[in-house]
């Protein structure tokens, strides 16, 4: 068995260092920095009340970045939802009304700490409760949601972390322009104190008619894209937001998920399944997206493995941050062993194509964990209980590989140190694109 660790030459600035402001451009989203097209991939959180998280130092955000690279976060702030198993109204204008202070703030505050974009989600679901959807609201809660923004912009404006969404999903009973007049007013409001920020406007039917919000987008508004949500074994509609996209408007998918549309479900981590087809297509064209969500619920949308089949036990030991397998599963950070295969898959694909850049000082020698790969081929991941260890990678067969995505802004030389363990003996060496060019064994 060979267990090694990488020491690399590239440091990882955070995604607002990397793209500052971000600026919608035609059907783009545009840095401000770079002058190009930006791709930011991250998760959504669960209900906040349901499923908060640890804020501050070593808390879970400064984990998500470090173990899933996470390049955005979105806080999923429920606002009036109809709480079956509780039958109480959960959310902001429920009974968490302290959830502003107690999370969404101090997330926000780590986000920006942490150097990565964070949305503020007005998480409703508006549209008419059925007997099977009594979590339904009829109301957008539109002047309380102009009250909400004005005050996280007042404080938190002025930093280019900050995105605005206006409202989670309007169901099939809301027509467009309800849409429309809802989040232009809100738009107004965040205007008035942040002329720069993006604001995010959810597409009608559950955030799925993307076509129909490029058909009469609003007018006289600047920097705003367009929410569109799916689940992968659920939906199809790449065709209808290729046209949307041909219209003009600029997309950003804040939820999507790999199981069915109720978050659960089987899932299709396959070559050229529903989820590859997917996140390629998103890849190919430059969006935006969040996955759905990043907590431990008893549903296969969930990154992390549950304590309990019972939602509300595992709601409570999640709460007291308890250990599974010897992990604090509230706080982080995650071993493989705790997490589930979406949240591998998931993980996979945000480090995909994301480039750690060298912007000034190349020469330093920086650390890359080995467990950090972006894609592999037969290892597998073990705790060390070396100091500042991590993980080691081990179970390395002839033929396995990891794959590290550096790039190094300034031609030079530099050296490139591994940490490397082994019972019996083997080889080992670094290779750029896969062997086209092989550094030393």
């Amino acid at each position: 068995m060979i267990a090694l660790s990488v020491l690399s030459l590239a440091s990882n600035a955070g995604s607002v260092s990397d793209y500052g402001q971000l600026h919608v451009q035609g059907n783009k989203i545009i840095s401000e920095i770079t002058g190009k097209p930006v791709q930011l991939k991250g998760y959504s959180t669960h209900g906040l009340q349901w499923f908060p998280y640890v804020t501050g130092s070593g808390g879970t955000i400064e984990n998500m970045v470090n173990d899933f690279d996470v390049q955005v976060v979105r806080l999923a702030m429920y606002v009036h939802e109809w709480d079956l198993g509780r039958q109480n109204f959960a959310g902001y204008l429920g009974i968490h009304n302290n959830i502003y202070e107690e999370q969404i703030r101090p997330l926000i505050l780590d986000a920006i700490a942490n150097d990565i974009y964070v949305i503020v989600d007005w998480h409703i679901h508006w549209n008419n409760p059925t007997e099977q959807n009594k979590h339904w609201t009829p109301d957008p809660y539109t002047n309380e949601a102009k009250t909400f923004f004005n005050m996280v912009a007042t404080e938190f404006g002025d930093h280019p972390n900050i995105i605005y969404e206006v409202m989670n999903e309007p169901g099939h009973d809301i027509s467009w322009q309800q849409v429309k007049d809802h989040a232009s007013s809100v738009y107004s409001e965040i205007r008035n104190i942040d002329n720069n920020n993006l604001i995010l406007v959810p597409s009608p039917n559950w955030a799925q008619s993307i076509l129909t919000a490029s058909q009469s987008p609003l007018t006289n508004v600047e920097n705003v894209a367009y929410t569109m949500h799916f689940y992968a074994q659920s939906h199809n509609f790449r065709n209808e937001a290729d046209q949307a996209l041909a219209n003009g408007i600029a997309i950003w998918v804040s939820e999507w998920g790999m199981s069915d549309f109720t978050g659960d479900g089987a899932i299709d981590t396959s070559n050229n399944g529903t989820s590859d087809q997917w996140v390629d297509w998103m890849r190919d064209r430059g969006i935006s997206w969040l996955a759905w969500n990043f907590a431990n619920k008893g549903e296969s949308s969930s990154a992390l493995k549950p304590y309990s089949t019972d939602d509300g036990l595992n709601e409570s030991m999640w709460a007291n941050n308890n250990l599974l397998n010897g992990s604090a599963m509230q706080s982080g950070p995650w071993p493989d062993s705790v997490i589930k295969d979406s949240g591998k898959w998931i993980r996979s694909r945000i480090n995909e194509d994301s480039l750690p850049v060298c912007n000034t000082d190349c020469s330093s020698v920086n650390l890359i964990q080995a467990e950090d790969y972006s894609g592999m081929n037969g290892v597998q991941t073990e705790m060390t209980s070396d100091t500042n260890g991590g993980e080691n990678v081990g179970y390395i067969d002839p033929g396995d590989w990891m794959k590290y995505p550096v790039n190094v802004a300034t031609a030079g030389n530099y050296t490139v140190s591994y940490r490397i363990a082994s019972m019996s003996g083997g080889s080992f060496q670094i290779e750029q694109a896969g062997g086209g060019i092989i550094y030393g064994l």
